[in-house]
């Protein structure tokens, strides 16, 4: 298709941009001074074409990799194309690209004019160049290169690189060959089964010319591309390979994998001035032998280029490998003897694995002095425990560079211990610590590995095969036994329990850090039953919980708590400071809309007044670790909606000293604690962190009672807007609510106390209309839950409202339809449009009421979304809205207001995320296309529950979020997360009627009589296509285009 479209375009003398995959779109692309280091961004080439096209030219993508992250890309084929904002020209023709058989959603057919099958007929791909596999004595005297199966593009375009502290630019072969007059240029073993790259010849062939760093390079016609596919020599270099790799350990060996391999041609070293490139080993060790052990089974091209720079260097190799390591077979043929002298004694090893069951109860066994622990993860880098080279802008256009050392090699005079999982990445990136002559790499120098023992203790599989390993298991009578030491009378106590709770249960015995962390619970809280420090996580607490009871009873009575008398406040307050008084941090574990953010925000500065810090994220890691006041807390709010392992790196607080892993062991201070919230871990999508469930101290934010609701909740927003004191009603009908639909979803608890704070803010705006307080506290109560339900749920709680209040809210809704009203001629209020209209208008007008009124800012939510099928206007309604409101569009670069709103479509998040934070400051509102497919729950949950990323509220007041979405089936959705809709009110949309779509098309056309025959023509097509299962089927965008 694209070599068709080629060739049709330059017929018509037009021109065609192929965009191959939509992770290519790039708005700049950086050109490099190289006389002056400079860098600077201009358009990308795709920016520049859009922005010449003339009317003809063809602009084809490519749509077969279509992920989430690309939905805004729809923006290219709405009414008004854009492109990362930037408008298309008119004239220029959009095609899309898919290959047979991906489905797309309607939401992205329905913006094609034409949709159709490509005809067998077109002409298929050019072929590829004829191959040879010698050279004629003419084309010897063309420029050559040489590909090894790796990065293509760099071959033939060049690639930037750093010198010193200033930006170059290395040209490629294809480059030097056109400023040399060379008459060609030779692919030797091309990759031409890949596509991209036979896409990129097929265009430098049609097009005659190439963008190379912001400059043309013209090709001359008779300048030729040579394909040469011709064999690798593999006896360029002598090389003898061992089958055996432990028989004979070697010194000064050096690990061959795939993350070390680029070491054998090049490395850096940062030096006062820059970044300096060393030679690669194999230059290191030109006219000496070079022993390698290798851990990776590297591929034949990957052989052939250390071979062919290892005879250039005269550069011999002694090759051992690892058992499950293949070489090959051209290789072991081509080898010749190597001498190279194996040391007659064995390198002292001092590294080790230990796999175990527990790897806590492994670390206590140890008998070493002074050990450092160190706790690695899935998530933990190179950079935390070896080294990293970290760069930032200095003066002049330069770029500084610092060295910065890892936990391991800062403190390799220590015995280190790594406790826990390493990733595949990282195990092979540091094994060299573990071979017997084990050794680091440190800003280029081979150092040796620690001095003093290293020993990984993993319960995962041995990730080093050659490394000395054992094996170790331990029972539960040997925990008991060493708990005996610190908790003897704990331990008595604490025995029958769990033998009871494994008995009655099922459940597997409980780990040696688990049991230590019961016990130590027992210590401070010796009334209260120490299960549940460990169970309330597991997604079985529900069950398990009874059991944990059963078994606490029956060798302890229950007694009744001291602090049965303090209110809901004060016993949460007691709650987090006797566990921050014991421990470095605290879980608050509760369903949603408990108010654990809230409680952490208010009561912190309570007890510190202003001497205390928050910090909130992972990300604020750093900052908090950095802060030196009196009290600083880390505050993590979903913890368990983050990925497995994330939390591991948090064991190191109970190491002593105390301390995180954060690209090296930084010291925790008793200053400094980590405060953690989430939801039980029964709830949908939460995750189980080990960190958190080891070690406990978990506290719960039970349901608030109905009378604080009442007092703190309802009240404090029905008082300043009524006259009369309708508190007892509004207990009434939403309280009763809040218990009918909490008790139907126990695993979600969809309705919370910012939805009650809403129901009274909504029942302001129905009362003003019905007149009847109960009925607006029932509309209200309908309006803000039935979002969050399906058509069945919405039926049911309407016959509820009915049957316990005498409400009809079909009714309620069928007269405030009437008095609904909606002016702008761009947008036309259909009947479905009618009831949609009046939620968006109700959400307006509280919004100016927070704004205005004193104390009621904050309450409540502020954020609507609208979820409809492709082609019903979601977006339009959305925007003729607010422009019927006055709001006008922001200045995205510019000071904004509560009258200005920013439209957002999906784009790179972080600039998303950005443009959301600044919106929040100003008070304006946010209009976000396609809410389903992006990754911005993180930012919307702290600006929708009244702070940014840095727990500050807002600089002013008014901040609001529509969101638009296509339903989950559509290609590339996903369901929003339970506590991120808590935030919003959803509103169904529903499909426009044929009434509604004839009074649309009428307008467009300006006669009903053609816009009903349009009408009927679609519904059938629609009927059609949906009934024989066919697809794209017909959608209104189809159907108003």
């Amino acid at each position: 298709m694209h070599a068709a479209l080629y060739q049709r375009v330059i017929e018509k003398k037009n021109r065609c941009f192929y965009i191959n995959s939509l992770d290519d779109i790039s708005e700049f692309t950086c050109v490099i001074d190289n006389a002056s280091g400079d860098y600077h961004r201009v358009d990308s080439p795709l920016m520049r074409f859009v922005k010449e096209a003339k009317p003809g030219d063809v602009l084809c993508i490519n749509w077969s990799n279509f992920e989430a992250q690309h939905v805004g890309y729809n923006s290219i084929m709405d009414k008004i194309r854009t492109l990362n904002g930037v408008k298309l020209p008119e004239g220029l023709m959009v095609i899309g690209l898919l290959p047979e058989g991906q489905a797309m959603g309607e939401d992205f057919y329905s913006r094609f004019r034409v949709k159709s099958q490509c005809s067998a007929a077109l002409i298929g791909e050019p072929p590829t160049p004829a191959a040879v596999s010698s050279l004629t004595k003419e084309q010897e005297n063309c420029a050559k290169i040489d590909f090894f199966g790796e990065d293509w593009e760099s071959e033939l375009k060049g690639q930037f690189q750093i010198q010193g502290e200033r930006y170059q630019f290395l040209e490629s072969e294809l480059v030097s060959a056109l400023k040399d007059n060379k008459p060609g240029l030779i692919l030797r073993n091309a990759p031409w089964h890949d596509e991209a790259f036979r896409l990129f010849m097929r265009e430098v062939n049609l097009n005659r010319k190439i963008t190379i760093n912001g400059k043309d390079y013209a090709i001359p016609e008779q300048f030729q591309f040579i394909r040469l596919d011709a064999p690798y020599d593999y006896g360029l270099a002598k090389y003898t390979i061992e089958d055996k790799a432990s028989s004979q350990p070697v010194n000064q060996q050096w690990v061959l994998n795939a993350y070390t391999v680029n070491h054998l041609f090049k490395h850096y070293r940062v030096e006062k001035e820059g970044l300096v490139e060393l030679p690669g080993l194999l230059a290191a060790y030109k006219n000496k032998t070079l022993p390698l052990h290798v851990t990776d089974t590297l591929n034949k091209e990957q052989w052939a280029r250390i071979i062919m720079e290892a005879g250039k260097q005269n550069t011999s190799l002694y090759i051992t490998c690892s058992p499950d390591v293949t070489i090959p077979a051209e290789m072991k043929t081509s080898q010749t003897p190597v001498k190279f002298s194996v040391d007659e004694e064995k390198p002292a090893c001092m590294s080790a694995v230990l796999v175990t069951n527990d790897i806590h109860f492994a670390e206590k066994q140890l008998d070493w002095k002074d050990p450092l622990v160190i706790p690695v993860d899935e998530h933990t880098t190179y950079a935390d425990l070896i080294e990293n080279m970290a760069i930032s802008d200095g003066t002049n256009g330069k770029k500084r560079f610092t060295h910065q050392v890892g936990a391991i090699a800062s403190h390799a005079d220590r015995p280190i211990v790594l406790k826990g999982r390493l990733s595949p990445v990282l195990a092979r990136q540091i094994e060299s610590l573990f071979l017997p002559d084990g050794y680091m790499i440190l800003n280029g120098e081979r150092i040796k590995a620690p001095k003093n023992r290293l020993l990984l203790i993993t319960d995962d599989v041995n990730p080093f095969p050659t490394a000395r390993a054992s094996d170790l298991r331990y029972t539960e009578e040997a925990y008991w036994q060493a708990l005996k030491k610190d908790y003897p009378d704990e331990v008595e106590r604490l025995i029958p329990v769990c033998r009871e709770y494994y008995r009655i249960s099922g459940a597997k015995p409980f780990a040696y850090i688990q049991l230590a962390t019961m016990l130590k619970f027992m210590k401070t809280h010796p009334e209260s039953n120490p299960l549940k420090q460990i169970l309330r996580l597991e997604k079985t607490y529900q069950t398990n919980k009874t059991f944990a009871e059963m078994a606490w009873r029956m060798s302890f009575d229950k007694k009744v708590k001291s602090d049965a008398m303090l209110s809901v406040m004060e016993k949460r307050r007691e709650k987090l400071f006797s566990h921050l008084d014991v421990s470095p941090y605290v879980f608050i574990v509760g369903s949603s809309g408990v108010g654990k953010t809230t409680f952490i925000q208010q009561e912190l500065k309570k007890a510190h007044g202003e001497d205390y810090a928050l910090f909130t994220g992972l990300d604020k890691l750093t900052s908090w670790l950095q802060s030196d006041k009196e009290h600083n807390y880390l505050f993590i709010d979903e913890a368990n909606l983050l990925a497995p392992g994330v939390l591991d790196r948090f064991e190191g607080l109970f190491s002593n000293p105390p301390s995180v892993l954060d690209g090296d062991l930084k010291p925790v201070s008793k200053k400094h604690q980590v405060i953690f919230a989430g939801n039980f871990g029964y709830f949908a999508d939460r995750e189980r962190h080990r960190f958190l469930a080891d070690r406990g101290h978990v506290i719960t934010f039970k349901e608030l009672p109905d009378s604080f609701l009442t007092k703190h909740i309802i009240a404090p927003v029905a008082k300043p807007l009524f006259k009369e004191d309708h508190t007892p009603i509004f207990n009434e009908v939403f309280l009763k609510a809040y218990h009918q639909v909490n008790s139907q979803f126990p695993d979600k608890h969809p309705v919370t106390a910012r939805n009650l704070q809403m129901m009274v803010l909504r029942a302001s705006q129905s009362h003003l209309k019905t007149g009847d307080i109960k009925t607006a506290a029932c509309h209200a109560v309908y309006d803000e839950i039935s979002g969050m339900m399906n058509q069945g749920q919405r039926k049911a709680l309407q016959k509820w409202l009915a049957e316990n209040f005498g409400v009809s809210v079909k009714q309620v809704k069928a007269d405030l339809k009437k008095q609904t009203h909606f002016k702008n001629e761009a947008f036309l209020m259909t009947k479905k449009r009618i009831n949609p209209l009046r939620i968006l208008n109700d959400a307006f007008n509280i919004r100016e009421i927070k704004n205005n009124v004193t104390g009621l800012q904050a309450v409540g939510t502020c954020g609507l979304i609208f979820e409809g099928e492709a082609g019903e206007g979601k977006s339009r309604m959305a925007i003729e809205f607010l422009k019927s409101r006055n709001i006008t569009p922001a200045d995205p670069d510019g000071v904004n207001s509560k009258d200005n709103y920013c439209y957002l479509t999906p784009t790179d998040p972080a600039t998303m995320e950005k443009r959301l934070v600044k919106a929040f400051h100003e008070g304006a509102v946010v209009v976000i296309d396609e809410m389903n497919s992006l990754p911005l729950e993180r930012v919307l949950n702290a600006l929708l529950s009244g702070v940014d990323l840095e727990g500050k509220p807002a600089a002013n007041p008014g901040f609001f979020v529509i969101g638009t979405q296509n339903p989950i089936h559509y290609g590339k959705r996903q369901a929003l997360s339970d506590a991120l809709l808590n935030r919003f009110q959803k509103v169904n949309l529903k499909p426009y009627s044929k009434d509604d779509l004839v009074l649309i098309k009428s307008q467009l056309l300006g006669s009903s009589e053609k816009a009903m025959q349009e009408v009927d023509e679609f519904l059938e097509a629609r009927e059609f296509a949906l009934k024989e299962g066919l697809s794209p089927a017909p959608t209104p965008r189809d159907l108003f285009n």
